[in-house]
């Protein structure tokens, strides 16, 4: 297994963005550094990047679709490029090992996909390296429990990776 403290170190600190797929809807925002983690919630776009700057973190991790399937330019049904479907490689590559995930351009999944590509166009202007995270597939990977089987055993499995949790309500 890989050494996840060695790799938590070698970065100041990390962002983790559980984003809402509407901007008056509650974000949950998870700061890492030095394998302490705190928890706090945000409201608005702007918000959530006064938050990233203030903090200034090496790495932008959010837990939403940041970009469309190959060959579409919006996500307009009403588009040609729509015929290029509305999932990606990876979300069928994912599917193919067993896991399922929301494709970016399910109806349901669309504010959310256009919010995060949106944001991490405005994190990338300001020079922030962020990442598309997807934390349920991490987990069945690295044999964490889920919230569904209980935050209590989610938050064992993460100190049992040697993450130090303090959780705001």
């Amino acid at each position: 297994m890989m050494d996840i403290a060695r790799i938590f170190r070698e970065s100041d600190s990390i962002i983790g963005i559980d984003l809402a797929a509407k901007p008056g809807n509650p974000t949950g925002f998870a700061i890492l550094e030095v394998m302490n983690v705190r928890t706090i919630l945000v409201k608005g776009d702007n918000d959530i990047v006064s938050e990233v700057l203030e903090i200034g973190p090496s790495i932008i991790a959010i837990d939403a679709p940041l970009s469309l399937p190959k060959g579409r330019c919006c996500a307009s049904d009403d588009c040609q490029c729509s015929g290029y479907g509305i999932s990606r490689q990876a979300d069928r590559l994912l599917l193919k090992k067993g896991i399922r995930g929301f494709w970016p351009l399910l109806p349901t999944m669309k504010p959310l996909t256009l919010r995060g590509i949106h944001l991490r166009g405005a994190f990338e202007k300001h020079g922030f390296k962020v990442i598309e995270v997807f934390p349920s597939a991490t987990q069945k990977i690295l044999g964490i429990p889920t919230k569904k089987v209980g935050k209590e055993k989610l938050c064992k499995g993460l100190t049992n990776l040697g993450i130090n949790l303090t959780l705001s309500h």
